[in-house]
């Protein structure tokens, strides 16, 4: 079962990455920075669609959307 603070950190880089480039990460970039499967990823966004942080338009890689304001997310430390 995946819970909301293992949901947090990946909102936050979605919300950094859209802030950066102005448009969504798709799968496999998330999957990449988080060292986890495409699956497993799948089943978070999934968790985020049910709890109305994002929406997905299916069939597309950036089809991400975001719901929730970002003001709430954690900014991500890099290097």
């Amino acid at each position: 079962m995946i819970d909301k603070s293992e949901l947090q950190p990946v909102f936050a880089w979605i919300c950094q990455y859209v802030a950066e480039n102005s448009y969504p990460p798709t799968l496999r970039e998330l999957a990449l920075q988080f060292y986890m499967s495409p699956g497993r990823i799948d089943r978070m966004l999934t968790r985020m669609e049910l709890h109305g942080w994002i929406a997905r338009e299916p069939g597309r890689k950036r089809g991400i959307t975001l719901l929730r304001s970002c003001d709430s997310a954690r900014p991500i430390q890099s290097g």
